[in-house]
């Protein structure tokens, strides 16, 4: 959500009027990583159970799809260049679980636990509090920016964390009906 006023603090010295590539590349990069970490996850696991030859099957077709996707869509942009990988990496993540899956190992169960469930909706809520903040002052230069960038972290990250409270207090009270059901 803040990958542009990261970038305008961090490399163009604390100024937001413009809007940076390298902001939009971030963005994209942090949208893909779920697919890259699930991939390597899978790898992973065939790498431990000595399946060299479906990790390198895997890396190849990660690898083919993303040239075929640059050449399809990423020839006029950096950031369509990165969506580029994004996107290959999330297709290979699947064809990884496939793989795993043929080998009767699911990890389907625990990439989407309760866990990383609530972590998820917590995160979501951040991002739409962290995005309505950041909105609301139109500060783009110097210390105004930082203002700006730093109550959208604090009010996000304070949202992130009443959400992990409430469904974590909501777990708690729905396991202690259930003991006292036993």
């Amino acid at each position: 959500m803040l990958a542009q006023p990261i970038v305008s603090i961090l490399v163009k010295h604390f100024n937001a009027s413009h809007r940076w590539d390298v902001g939009t590349v971030l963005a994209v990069l942090a949208a893909g990583l779920p697919g890259f970490t699930i991939f390597q996850l899978c790898v992973r696991g065939l790498q431990s159970m000595q399946r060299a030859r479906e990790v390198f099957y895997l890396y190849a077709f990660q690898n083919v799809l993303t040239i075929a996707l640059c050449i399809a869509i990423g020839r006029h942009s950096i950031a369509e260049l990165t969506a580029s990988v994004s996107i290959a990496y999330s297709a290979a993540a699947v064809v990884a679980l496939f793989a795993l899956a043929r080998h009767r190992v699911t990890i389907a169960s625990v990439i989407w636990s309760r866990h990383v469930r609530r972590s998820l909706g917590a995160s979501l809520v951040m991002a739409l509090v962290m995005a309505l903040v950041y909105a609301g002052p139109t500060w783009n230069r110097g210390i105004g920016l930082l203002t700006r960038f730093s109550f959208a972290v604090v009010a996000g990250l304070g949202a992130y964390a009443l959400v992990v409270v409430i469904l974590q207090h909501r777990v708690t009270r729905v396991g202690a009906k259930d003991a006292r059901l036993n």
